[in-house]
């Protein structure tokens, strides 16, 4: 549990609206479940370039917690880190590409999702295990010697 001292010392230290301190203010406010505060002090850390914070900034939006759930706005922000090189980002483009509602359900998906898979995000890998998993011939296909 995150103290109020703790919370007000890196509120003093996110004053001065680094991106990192302003992130790991952020971060501890959820810790404390005051989401609507950390929804904020995540957007402007996503605003100073934080990726960390704009995945957090997708996440909040996609599920509507601290803010109105919003998809496009969760994509927006999604597509901000992946350019700026976060892989984790693209694992929840492929997401919402699997729905093809929000974004189309093309190759891209399977990109995003192997970037993830080779950065390592366990969601990711679970995700790949089970579509592998259960569709042996597309297994076959993608790994069997030609």
């Amino acid at each position: 549990m995150t103290t109020s001292n703790d919370l007000d010392t890196l509120r003093a230290a996110a004053d001065s609206g680094a991106p990192d301190a302003l992130f790991r203010y952020a971060t501890a406010l959820v810790a404390a479940m005051r989401m609507e505060e950390a929804f904020d002090v995540h957007s402007r850390a996503a605003a100073s370039g934080h990726v960390g914070a704009m995945i957090e900034v997708g996440r909040m939006h996609l599920y509507g917690v601290g803010t109105d759930e919003d998809v496009a706005r969760a994509v927006q922000a999604f597509e901000r880190a992946e350019a700026a090189g976060q892989p984790v980002a693209g694992y929840f483009l492929a997401l919402i590409g699997l729905g093809g509602t929000a974004l189309p359900r093309d190759e891209k998906v399977a990109a995003r999702l192997l970037a993830a898979v080779q950065a390592g995000h366990p969601p990711a890998l679970r995700a790949a295990a089970i579509q592998f998993g259960r569709k042996r011939i597309a297994y076959t296909l993608l790994y069997s010697p030609r």
